[in-house]
């Protein structure tokens, strides 16, 4: 309609500039077009991210799991440190999750441990119980970055992230060693919650679990990978069995490996509390 209207006013226009017009007016539309494609799109791949993202949160874990790991810290003209620990996950209600962390292996790090209670809102509380000192000490935000002892895990990564504390965007399907994955971009919707500017996920599609996280740090290469080396089937439940952590710009890895791992084990409420992260032996009935 509005090309009709400049197109029948020849009394003010050439028939040079009229040509001009119809060029530009063809050129304008063109742009217009490809603005609303690409919106329609960006939209489309938010969309779909996001349920994507929920989908891996959701993935079927248990009431409650207990699990045995054996990490292996390895840096670059260093024997390698191995360390015996205990995790102890459970979800309350209205979408509370809370862990438990216990090392007793070796010697310097027996009995060390960490609480950690993620609430439904993002918000979460942390406390390391450090038994040279006989003490429980509060982990402070800022300190989400900090590096778990020693290893390339983050207090953050301990931490039960929402789903809506991210924005997502699927970037479409790439393979992965061997697999067609689904490829997943998660930026921070508050840069203050957390020590990563953004992470890229590669999905695994039948497990939805993901095989491979790129973590960034401000910088437009990765400075951290965690990749999945192994996943078996417990009890009904796709479980990752061994993680290798590499810090990308050191050098420095971690790997992972889960020797004992139980779903549903009924793990009672009380063994979360500052009480049992200051007395070890209350939890060990419930060790596999």
């Amino acid at each position: 309609m509005i090309y009709r209207v400049f197109i029948q006013s020849k009394l003010f226009l050439s028939e040079r500039s009229s040509m001009q017009l119809h060029k530009n007016i063809l050129v304008i539309g063109s742009v217009i077009a490809l603005g609303l494609t690409s919106f329609s799109a960006l939209s489309w791949a938010d969309e779909k991210g996001r349920a994507l993202a929920q989908a891996v949160y959701d993935r079927p874990d248990g009431d409650d799991n207990v699990t045995q790991f054996k990490m292996v810290l390895v840096r670059e003209g260093s024997q390698p440190k191995e360390r015996i620990f205990y995790t102890y996950a459970k979800e309350f209600p209205n979408n509370v999750v809370k862990s438990l962390v216990r090392f007793t292996v070796p010697v310097v790090v027996e009995n060390t441990g960490m609480l950690t209670v993620s609430q439904s809102d993002g918000t979460n509380d942390q406390w390391l119980y450090l038994p040279a000192f006989q003490s429980i000490r509060r982990i402070a935000g800022e300190r989400k970055g900090g590096r778990f002892v020693s290893s390339d895990v983050y207090f953050e990564d301990l931490q039960d992230r929402k789903v809506n504390q991210d924005t997502h965007t699927y970037l479409g399907k790439e393979k992965y060693d061997g697999v067609l994955c689904d490829k997943l971009e998660s930026i921070p919707t508050d840069p203050s919650n957390s020590s990563y500017t953004k992470k890229i996920t590669w999905v695994h599609p039948e497990t939805l679990i993901p095989v491979r996280v790129d973590f960034y740090r401000g910088k437009d290469t990765p400075m951290k990978r965690q990749i999945v080396k192994r996943i078996d089937n417990v009890q009904g439940f796709w479980t990752v069995m061994e993680t290798k952590i590499e810090d990308l710009e050191t050098g420095h890895e971690t790997h992972l490996r889960a020797e004992k791992v139980k779903y549903d084990v009924g793990v009672p409420d009380s063994l979360f509390s500052q009480n049992v992260l200051q007395t070890p032996s209350k939890e060990i009935p419930y060790r596999p």
